[in-house]
């Protein structure tokens, strides 16, 4: 076997054997309320809670706001309240590839109780201005938020993109071409000079469609597919979504 079919062996293989539970979603571009689930948008914020901020203390921009009632078929997940993840505004969308835990460039922020006195002009007053605007990058097409819809739920297969991928693939590769061994994926790509659509982790295996689930990826996409791979978030988790037609 040449190293790309192993490669992709492997991919296949820790796919198959690293399954969870998972909600398949798509977003569909209509208006979203402030505590509504969506992508992009004003977020909901606390009266006592600060927009968040960057480690070079920029704004960051809402990802995706969750409300956790539709998260019930996941066991592993809060059931009320909301779950925020937040990015930066670099062209990396704050995404650290050499420490991936490296919270400088994302948030996450969950909030328990949902305060309905709330609105959306106070979240935005809360909001400070980016000291050059026009370096603001974002995954989304639309400047308009779109709101995420849930479908049935679904056993999910362990993405490339995924925090823990890395490691199960480095050891696998290692037992199986102790003559060429690797410290990170990204060591293949360099091998194998293949063109992927990849930032920060393997895409050998290109899925389509969006789920959500305690092992998530993240491909965000604006009307076709774009990916975009985004740091380790909570627990492991990240996000994949896909704006539809």
């Amino acid at each position: 076997m040449t190293d790309f079919e192993i490669a992709r062996q492997i991919a296949k293989e820790i796919q198959e054997k690293h399954r969870e539970a998972a909600l398949p979603f798509i977003l569909e571009e209509r208006a979203a309320g402030l505590c509504d689930s969506k992508a992009s948008g004003t977020p909901y914020l606390p009266h006592d809670t600060s927009w968040p901020l960057d480690g070079a203390n920029q704004p960051m921009e809402l990802l995706a706001q969750i409300d956790c009632s539709a998260l019930e078929s996941l066991p592993d997940f809060p059931h009320t309240g909301l779950l925020q993840f937040f990015i930066g505004t670099d062209e990396c969308y704050g995404v650290d590839f050499d420490d991936m835990t490296n919270q400088k460039g994302f948030c996450v922020l969950y909030h328990e109780v949902v305060d309905v006195s709330v609105t959306e002009e106070e979240v935005l007053e809360k909001r400070p201005e980016k000291s050059d605007e026009e370096d603001v990058c974002t995954p989304f097409e639309t400047e308009k938020p779109c709101r995420i819809r849930f479908a049935a739920p679904k056993s999910m297969k362990l993405t490339e993109g995924n925090f823990h991928f890395d490691g199960l693939f480095v050891e696998e590769w290692n037992r199986c071409r102790p003559d060429a061994p690797i410290e990170k994926t990204s060591e293949i790509h360099q091998r194998l000079k293949k063109k992927t659509r990849t930032m920060g982790g393997m895409c050998l295996i290109l899925r389509k469609g969006a789920r959500m689930g305690k092992m998530m990826t993240s491909r965000f996409a604006t009307r076709w597919a774009v990916t975009l791979i985004l740091p380790n978030m909570i627990h492991g988790a990240m996000i994949k979504c896909r704006i539809s037609t």
